[in-house]
């Protein structure tokens, strides 16, 4: 069964009223501020500051995200979460099959018919959908909760149930029974390489666009090659994707070495931290962000193209008997090493050159209390242009 390309937005339009008021705007450089937004499409953003009615466009070459003041998504533990080629998802349940399409049900966007060439799996809440092996696979795999596995054809969906085609037997599968999905596929997803943009809603789902434009009160979203309208208090931020940055917590690292001192490793979470739940350090909501426990090493490979790494690091909440060891490598060489890293502020923005560089290494290691709390989140980690 070949499958798997990302479920694009071709458009959207989002109307701003009474939701014009109350972004914050990140530009290139970091910088932050609250703006009344007047529109955005794939040229500019055009905004007014507080206390002013002079339009301000900035080229959308400078633009790396707007966000609204509004709460977190925490997805509950049990929901059905479909993931899309690329890094999409979308929160809710399936409903039916159409074609080859899987009709998902989300309560911000309502059906959306997902080609099974885009999806990639199915998990519950915030669980991260299991690497795919090296090899292709033909069948589709279906873990249940009670651990056990399933390989067949999903044909359909029907009453609460998954129906499998394993040999010459159809099986219902209750959908309350499954844990996760893995569908056929043929190689490891490779991440988003156009320059678009990623849409949070308030389900908790992300979807994708090559273009926004936004105006007026609604937003209109071609989904699927299906125009579609939602408020746009169902988004919570729009983030350009591969224009001027790049968060790595958005690729999932070519290494991961996880590496207990004692009992079995702690999986790496992107994007949330390590109980799945949104990060907030410092009453500051962190959207990008990797969490992980000693001892832990990420790396990835460098994208041709930008200039510069860029983060941040704290250990995560009240854990006063933390203390690690942070290494940042540039292929083999140590670019930025700190002992006793403890309980409390993020430390400043760590900035280092990476032009001619091949990998970039993450490395969380144990520090004087052996692994004892030792959760860390690496703070909006980004390859900047």
């Amino acid at each position: 069964m070949a499958k798997r390309r990302l479920l694009t937005i071709g458009l959207v339009v989002l109307a701003m009223a009474g939701h014009a008021v109350g972004w914050t705007l990140t530009t290139k450089d970091f910088r932050k501020e609250t703006v009344t937004l007047r529109s955005l499409d794939d040229a500019a953003v055009i905004y007014v500051r507080e206390g002013d009615d002079q339009p301000i466009r900035l080229p959308i070459d400078q633009f790396l995200s707007l966000s609204r003041d509004a709460s977190p998504v925490a997805l509950d533990q049990g929901a059905l979460v479909l993931h899309l080629a690329g890094g999409g998802r979308l929160v809710g349940e399936p409903v039916r099959m159409e074609g080859d399409s899987i009709v998902w049900r989300t309560r911000a966007i309502g059906d959306v018919p997902a080609s099974l060439r885009t999806a990639r799996g199915i998990t519950r809440g915030d669980q991260p959908l299991p690497p795919p092996p090296a090899d292709a696979f033909a069948q589709d795999r279906i873990r249940l909760r009670n651990s056990d596995t399933l390989e067949g054809i999903v044909a359909d969906v029907t009453d609460g149930q998954l129906m499998l085609q394993s040999g010459t037997d159809l099986l219902p599968v209750p959908l309350e029974s499954i844990a996760s999905v893995q569908f056929a596929t043929a190689a490891q997803q490779a991440p988003q390489q156009q320059r678009g943009f990623e849409l949070r809603l308030d389900d908790g789902s992300t979807v994708w666009s090559r273009l926004v434009q936004i105006e007026g009160d609604h937003v209109l979203a071609d989904v699927a090659g299906q125009t579609r309208r939602m408020t746009v208090s169902r988004v919570l931020a729009i983030d350009q994707v591969n224009g001027p940055v790049v968060w790595l917590s958005d690729r999932i690292p070519d290494q991961i070495e996880q590496t207990p001192f004692i009992g079995d490793p702690v999986t790496t979470r992107f994007n949330t931290d390590l109980d799945g739940r949104p990060i907030r350090i410092a009453d500051r909501l962190i959207a990008k962000a990797i969490a992980v426990h000693a001892r832990s090493r990420l790396t990835w490979t460098l994208p041709e193209g930008y200039a510069t790494f860029r983060c941040q690091y704290a250990i995560d909440g009240n854990r006063p008997l933390a203390n690690v060891v942070v290494r940042i490598r540039l292929d083999d060489r140590i670019v930025h090493e700190q002992e006793n890293v403890t309980i409390g502020p993020p430390r400043p923005v760590f900035e280092v050159d990476i032009r001619g560089a091949q990998k970039l290494t993450l490395e969380v290691d144990y520090g004087e209390t052996y692994h004892v709390q030792d959760r860390l989140i690496w703070i909006e980690p980004a390859l900047v242009r």
